[in-house]
């Protein structure tokens, strides 16, 4: 049984030590009311998190055994239950959340999203931030990713692709479970990172520029497709291991809580200055394209630099 945090409860003959026990209850919201036919305690308690039945038996009882208790999961909203006990004598600890109602851990989300200070968040929420500071920075992180790519996305609206971009997509689209693809651009400036960019964009990818094992299989979450994008510096330190590893659907993430990951294999692009050594992978997974240069084509719009373009008063000045 997967509990609850909401408990209506009676308590038959009971003595000033099972009322010390109850008020002692650790709870978001406690009230009891004394009931006069029969002799007994009745109360409604919600708890900060579910509990089973058996548990929120021992935790009103006190453990105490030959007792008489009736506890069930509550019916009815925290005000019926405030309406119902609060005739004569009653008390009550803490304040009912109401449904609808905002809780702690949504207002201090609301705090971290308007980057409070740390300091002022512990002091207002105390254990609440300390145990869900983590958990509320990757929402908070998720969230801020997927606006930003919905912007790229609007940004890249009216963008065409130049004829050596789609040659690359529809290469990656048609990729088999042994190939590689390494686009090589010796010369440079002609637009291989916004196509990384491009395609990370608009496919289920995971952008990265660097080969490191270790980060790049911890960093994975079974995207369809990895995208390398290397300076030349970065090349001549690859391990192509790594690429090696997201073919082969598997590999192991050393980082933190380590495991053995199986995944599907994925498609693989490299973007890179210079050529991949031949020697470090078979022959078979090379996949080695060079774009054409084509300098007649300013296909992109306004805010969109692609590496070498130019316009067609540029085009007008070139001696052929």
């Amino acid at each position: 049984m997967p509990g609850a945090k909401r408990w209506q409860f009676t308590l038959y003959d009971y003595t000033a030590e099972h009322e010390l026990t109850i008020r002692g209850l650790e709870c978001r919201y406690l009230i009891c009311s004394p009931q006069t036919s029969p002799a007994s305690l009745k109360g409604y308690v919600q708890f900060s998190t579910r509990k089973t039945k058996v548990r929120v038996h021992a935790l009103i009882s006190g453990d105490s055994e030959n007792i008489r208790l009736d506890v069930e999961v509550a019916r009815g909203s925290a005000e019926d239950h405030k309406k119902h006990l609060k005739h004569g004598e009653y008390f009550e600890i803490g304040t009912a959340i109401r449904q609808g109602e905002r809780t702690d851990i949504l207002r201090l989300y609301d705090d971290m999203k308007g980057n409070k200070e740390p300091e002022e968040l512990i002091q207002q929420y105390g254990n609440t931030y300390v145990q869900n500071k983590r958990k509320l920075e990757e929402i908070i992180e998720h969230q801020v990713q997927t606006q930003l790519k919905r912007r790229r996305k609007e940004e890249f609206h009216n963008c065409t692709l130049r004829d050596w971009q789609q040659e690359v997509v529809d290469k990656l689209e048609n990729q088999d479970d042994r190939k590689i693809l390494f686009v090589v651009d010796e010369i440079g400036n002609q637009g291989k990172s916004w196509l990384a960019d491009y395609i990370c964009t608009f496919k289920n990818a995971l952008y990265t520029n660097s080969t490191k094992y270790s980060d790049v299989i911890h960093a994975f979450k079974n995207e369809e497709i990895v995208v390398f994008d290397l300076c030349r510096q970065q090349v001549s330190a690859m391990n192509y291991g790594t690429l090696e590893a997201f073919k082969n659907g598997r590999g192991f993430s050393g980082k933190y809580a380590s495991m053995s990951k199986i995944y599907d294999k994925c498609k693989v692009v490299v973007f890179m200055n210079s050529a991949p050594d031949e020697r470090k992978l078979s022959a078979d997974r090379l996949d080695i394209y060079r774009p054409r240069q084509e300098m007649s084509k300013p296909d992109v719009v306004p805010n969109h630099p692609q590496g070498g373009d130019v316009t067609p008063e540029e085009v007008g000045k070139c001696e052929i």
